[in-house]
């Protein structure tokens, strides 16, 4: 399924001159283009591991709660088989493909779940605390930074939370149903704030 932003959450990007854009305070951007591959198999199978390394570029984590980026594509942590496989949506067909191949003969699945999720990027020097409003993550960075991942409940909703490579800034990775829930908390949460709400492909890498 083709991951376009969901109509219901277009009435949110914010109309504002170049200006007001540059002189925001908390930005969240609706991250559309993404292909969603579920990965699930045993790392103490090497040929699992070289296998999913020759397609991506990207061994994935062994460490709980981390995420890897390369290129175009991004693995993140789901749990000790299971990870999920962020990329352009154009790749995701080939990248599928590929992987199904070789993990022919391994206990391994790769799944695509393009279009079951939504993700969200925000930046600000606020986001953490933001964040915390509606969680109990420790997210100062002593105990949270960059390549982090954390399956959390933020606002009585289900999400993958990691912090990329920017300082004050965090992926959001939600059920599709809950999207427009949790940005509409976003948005009450940053209410004192200049927000900005707009919509750009995912930055790899970070």
């Amino acid at each position: 399924m083709s991951d376009l932003m969901p109509s219901y959450l277009a009435k949110f990007i914010t109309k504002a001159s170049a200006a007001e854009q540059a002189g925001a305070d908390f930005d969240i951007r609706i991250l559309t283009g993404l292909g969603h591959i579920n990965l699930r198999g045993d790392l103490a199978s090497q040929r699992l591991s070289d296998a999913v390394a020759n397609i991506t570029g990207l061994v994935p984590p062994k460490q709980a709660n981390r995420f890897v980026a390369h290129g175009r594509q991004q693995i993140y942590w789901l749990g000790p088989t299971e990870w999920l496989l962020l990329t352009e949506d154009v790749n995701t067909y080939g990248l599928l493909s590929e992987l199904r191949q070789v993990f022919q003969g391994l206990h391994a699945t790769a799944t695509d779940l393009s279009g079951s999720a939504v993700v969200l990027e925000i930046e600000g020097p606020q986001a953490a605390d933001i964040l915390a409003k509606g969680c109990t993550l420790d997210l100062h960075p002593t105990g949270f930074n960059n390549g982090d991942c954390a399956q959390i409940g933020l606002a009585k909703a289900n999400v993958l939370l990691a912090c990329s490579t920017a300082e004050y800034k965090y992926k959001l990775v939600v059920r599709r149903t809950f999207a427009e829930y949790l940005l509409q908390w976003l948005l009450h949460s940053a209410q004192d704030l200049r927000v900005l709400v707009s919509q750009c492909s995912l930055e790899m890498g970070g």
